[in-house]
């Protein structure tokens, strides 16, 4: 497994990234975030900087890129690595406030006069809060536009947790509906309508840097789903913090959904970092479970750690 260290570098620039970081801003001494990576010599490191839009020409402060740094340290990894960054993927989020359940584009009203504590008091809710959620949508409709304080989405809030009936209250009132969303909500149609639209949102992100494969496992488990992202090119390992679709239905006791995974090749061994420290593979989520029947297909399946 991954040293804690390595695995919260990760986790630390994941969630900076997804709150607004500028993943190319210079640090001390002239380095960017890649050439930091670099410098770790952690490959998992180098990827998720590219995926975050790491530029792969920036210099340093003596006018190295991170390839050149790369080669310098001897790490014939990182340089081969970069020398690719081309073909690797980078993250996509241009479904996020772009159309509406009807496909009508989206101008988000203006909620300046909002405060950001009711704001962010709204996204919360729509986590698993129907009532809630209703409520204060009921006194305000502007809210379903709120942003919390870590640019959260009331309805990625509900996406992530896989809260249909909040996902389609928020809808109902003209939430935006992206691409994860339209996974978490099983809903083939607009699935098919953005890849086709714009294959590359494959690698589209949700809130907190969750990819789109992890939302066949967090709206209830969907086969369709997943089979459908596949033939559009996901892969089943897609992954945050090391954590897996595979995770998840280990979490949440998935056993059809994490069969699918398997037969598709899915990593039985990945180390995720999403609720431990130092890192769990599916199994060890399973066992933890007590889901017996879980942790027999993972075992069948190659699984010993």
């Amino acid at each position: 497994m991954d040293s804690p260290r390595a695995s919260w570098a990760r986790l630390a620039l994941a969630d900076l990234c997804s709150n607004g970081a500028d993943i190319n801003a210079v640090q001390r001494g002239g380095s960017s975030v890649l050439h930091g990576a670099v410098q770790r010599r952690d490959a998992a490191l180098v990827r998720l900087a590219i995926r975050k839009g790491a530029d792969a020409a920036a210099r340093d402060e003596v006018g190295r890129t991170p390839e050149q740094l790369a080669a310098a340290l001897g790490w014939r990894e990182g340089q081969e690595l970069l020398a690719a960054h081309a073909s690797l993927p980078r993250d996509n989020r241009s479904s996020r406030l772009a159309v509406d359940a009807s496909r009508r584009l989206i101008t988000p009203p203006s909620l300046s006069d909002v405060p950001p504590a009711l704001q962010s008091a709204f996204t919360a809710s729509c986590h698993r809060d129907l009532d809630g959620a209703r409520e204060l949508l009921a006194r305000d409709a502007r809210l379903v536009f709120s942003r919390s304080t870590d640019d959260e989405l009331p309805i990625e809030a509900c996406a992530h947790t896989g809260a249909r009936p909040i996902i389609r209250l928020l809808l109902d009132h003209g939430a935006p509906l992206s691409l994860p969303t339209a996974a978490a909500l099983g809903d083939l149609e607009m699935i098919r309508y953005w890849l086709t639209r714009d294959p590359s949102l494959i690698h589209e992100r949700g809130a907190h840097d969750f990819p789109v494969m992890w939302y066949a496992a967090l709206g209830g488990g969907s086969l369709d789903v997943a089979e459908l992202l596949r033939a559009r090119g996901a892969s089943v390992d897609q992954e945050s913090r090391g954590t897996t679709a595979l995770h998840w239905c280990a979490r949440r006791g998935d056993r059809a959904l994490a069969a699918w995974l398997i037969d598709q090749g899915a990593d039985v061994e990945a180390v995720g970092c999403s609720w431990r420290r130092d890192g769990q593979t599916p199994l060890r989520v399973a066992t933890e479970a007590g889901d017996a029947a879980l942790i027999r297909l993972l075992k069948d399946a190659g699984a010993r750690r």
